[in-house]
């Protein structure tokens, strides 16, 4: 039996969740995204393209596009740019039903609107004037396209939903955020029809959800993105076993949260640049966690530069339908497993760790295996940081201990180091940690967290490391 949520989408007389029956999307490219014409040009997507995502398993679809480029100062949108987003959601839509499957369109109308971030990269495509914008003057900007563009819908099925922001950060706060996600939400509930209980998403603020104020009156959903681990995502590094445990780790955890808060959820952007190595394995990976944990999530993209497809010859690349299939083969690695939510989430714990009245216990890593390093991760969403925390290793080893605080609000990857110290004093990416030396996070705001990244080498003995009863609740 389904676990109704308070609130839930009224779908064909019965209530269930919107993301109810489907697990992987795609996004339509970034045809109508970028503010830097003729770059998205190419990436547009045609029925056919649809059709073949639809076939290869593609239950829903997100259609990013870029309202703010269009917009007068005023909010005031051209409604040929607005029937070229809709014409995209007529593809996707009719993909979908040819095959007998539910409408699942997410419109992104907001998507790159990185003025309002702070960001004047690109100012050129913008109307003059917008960089001169207060937030609040952003915000009455923003809400005025973006209830226009509801206008259009209001009709349409309730299949179709809106995505409100696109990754927002910068110079929005989370003050902010929260205060326009109450004037959006409630201007788009007034233009009636079909709007009075369409299906609306918050993005975060990078990787923090926890600050954000869900509007009240039901049906609306969260979609933080996830391409965890970053460094492999967008910067080359080596897939390793302990970025396949984070990935998985930071769906769990946002799963957690949402179904506490009561709230539909799906992740809105999970992917990998196509110049990377063990592409096909990582998006198999997404798709397996996404099944696996009920979680629909959302590739970024279909032909862009983290396509899925060839974008001149429209062919799937090598290994990317059994990705989507999940059979394509994914390294055994060790999962994350749930510890105490109140306490952390150890990951990954296919070595034996423990973790245990506050105290983390690894195994000796003897020199028989075959990996030469073991990764693990403890995260601790909910302790309260307003003081600093305490890691206490009680290990003669070349045993190295990061610890990063995330701040409420912070980008993805972005974090306090510096702040840590050992031995009173402070230390930056990492620290070889001698016997008995705690290494002292940052206070931290309420609302952030702590993640500690523990390596360790082959033929390693036992590790135990202590958490100041601080740090647990």
């Amino acid at each position: 039996m389904l676990t109704l949520f308070p609130g839930a989408l009224i779908v064909g007389g019965g209530s269930k969740r919107y993301t109810d029956g489907i697990d992987i999307g795609i996004q339509a490219g970034d045809y109508l995204e970028h503010p830097y014409p003729p770059a998205g040009i190419p990436n547009r997507m045609f029925q056919a393209d649809f059709d073949r995502c639809v076939a290869a398993g593609i239950t829903f679809f997100r259609i990013p596009a870029n309202l703010s480029t269009a917009a007068s100062l005023d909010g005031v949108v051209p409604l040929t740019r607005i029937e070229q987003i809709l014409d995209q959601g007529r593809m996707a839509a009719k993909a979908l039903t040819d095959a007998g499957k539910p409408i699942r369109v997410i419109y992104d109308p907001n998507h790159h609107n990185i003025p309002r971030k702070g960001d004047f990269k690109y100012i050129v495509n913008w109307p003059k004037g917008v960089q001169d914008l207060t937030q609040a003057q952003h915000g009455q900007r923003d809400t005025a396209f973006m209830t226009q563009f509801a206008k259009a819908i209001k009709d349409h099925d309730l299949g179709f939903s809106i995505d409100l922001f696109n990754e927002p950060g910068g110079a929005i706060t989370l003050e902010i955020l929260n205060a326009w996600h109450a004037d959006v939400v409630s201007a788009i509930r007034s233009t009636g029809g079909n709007n009075a209980s369409r299906m609306l998403w918050l993005e975060t603020l990078g990787d923090n959800y926890r600050g954000l104020i869900i509007p009240p009156g039901g049906n609306v959903g969260v979609s933080p993105h996830n391409y965890w681990p970053f460094a492999y995502t967008h910067n080359g590094a080596v897939l390793s076993d302990a970025g396949l445990a984070a990935y998985q780790a930071q769906v769990r955890l946002f799963k957690l949260w949402a179904e506490a808060q009561g709230v539909d959820y799906f992740i809105g952007e999970a992917g990998v640049k196509g110049t990377a190595a063990e592409r096909p394995e990582y998006i198999a990976h997404i798709c397996n966690v996404a099944r696996r944990e009920r979680v629909a999530t959302c590739l970024w993209d279909y032909a862009t530069a983290f396509g899925l497809a060839d974008q001149k010859t429209r062919e799937w690349k090598p290994g990317m339908l059994d990705a989507l299939a999940g059979t394509f083969k994914v390294r055994a690695y060790p999962e994350p497993r749930i510890v105490d939510t109140t306490q952390g989430i150890l990951m990954p714990n296919a070595y034996g760790a423990t973790f245990k009245d506050g105290t983390l216990t690894v195994p000796a890593f003897p020199t028989a295996e075959k990996k030469e390093w073991r990764f693990f991760t403890v995260l601790f969403p909910k302790a309260p940081f307003s003081r600093a925390g305490r890691i206490t290793p009680e290990v003669q080893t070349p045993l190295l201990i990061q610890v990063m605080g995330y701040k409420p609000g912070a980008k993805a990857g972005e974090y306090e180091k510096a702040l840590q110290k050992a031995d009173g004093k402070p230390i930056a990416s990492g620290y070889r940690a001698p016997s008995g030396v705690p290494i002292e996070t940052p206070g931290m705001e309420a609302g952030a967290f702590i993640a500690a990244y523990i390596e360790q080498p082959m033929g390693s003995p036992a590790v135990a490391m202590k958490l100041a009863p601080g740090w647990s609740v």
